[in-house]
C-alpha cells in the first residue's frame, strides 16, 4: 500500500512539474514573439532567462511572467500577442504608439488587476470581452481615440470591483 501511494505521489509531482515546463515554454515562445514584433529594446537573447529581461517580473520560482511593464518605449505594432501571457497581473502598454482598436484577446487575461493603455492612440471602444477581466481593479484609457459613450455604454458595465478607473483626459 505504501509502495502504491508514493507511486501516485511521484506520477502527480512529475505531471505538475511537466504542467509548469509547458507554461514556462509558452510564456518564452510569446515573449520572443513580442519582441520580435514590437522590437523591445533591452531584452535578451533567447538564450538568456526570460525572467531576468528588464521590463517584467516573474511569479515565484521564476515560474510565469506576472508583470509587463512597456510603457515610455514608443513602440508601434500588433499586442495581441502578450493576450498569451496567461498569468499577467499588471500590464503597462502606456505611452507608445499603438493604434488601431483595444484588442479583445486581451480580455482574456483573467489574472489581470492592472491595466494601463494611456496615451497610445487606440481607437473605438473597450471590448466586449473586457467583462471577463473580473479581477481587473485598476484601467486607465485616457488620452487615445476612444469613442466615450460607447464606452460607458457598453465596455464598462461588465466590469466590477474597480479601485480606479480613468477613461478620458482629467
Amino acid at each position: 500500500m505504501a509502495l502504491w501511494c508514493m507511486s501516485v505521489l511521484l506520477i502527480l509531482g512529475f505531471l505538475s512539474k511537466s504542467d509548469l515546463g509547458e507554461a514556462q515554454l509558452s510564456d518564452e515562445a510569446a515573449l520572443l514573439a513580442i519582441k520580435r514584433d514590437l522590437r523591445v529594446p533591452g531584452w535578451g537573447s533567447s538564450s538568456t532567462e526570460y525572467c531576468t529581461w528588464d521590463r517584467l517580473k516573474c511569479g515565484s520560482n521564476n515560474s510565469f511572467v506576472e508583470t509587463l511593464d512597456l510603457s515610455g518605449l514608443q513602440l508601434r505594432g500588433n499586442v495581441t500577442l502578450i493576450s498569451d501571457l496567461r498569468s499577467l497581473k499588471h500590464l503597462d502598454l502606456s505611452r507608445n504608439s499603438f493604434t488601431g482598436p483595444i484588442p479583445a484577446s486581451l480580455g482574456n487575461l483573467s489574472e489581470l488587476e492592472f491595466l494601463d493603455l494611456s496615451l497610445n492612440r487606440f481607437a473605438g471602444g473597450i471590448p466586449v470581452e473586457f467583462g471577463n477581466l473580473r479581477g481587473l481593479r485598476w484601467l486607465n484609457v485616457s488620452n487615445n481615440l476612444l469613442c466615450l459613450w460607447f464606452i460607458t455604454e457598453y465596455g464598462l458595465e461588465l466590469v466590477h470591483g474597480f479601485e480606479k478607473t480613468k477613461l478620458a483626459k482629467e
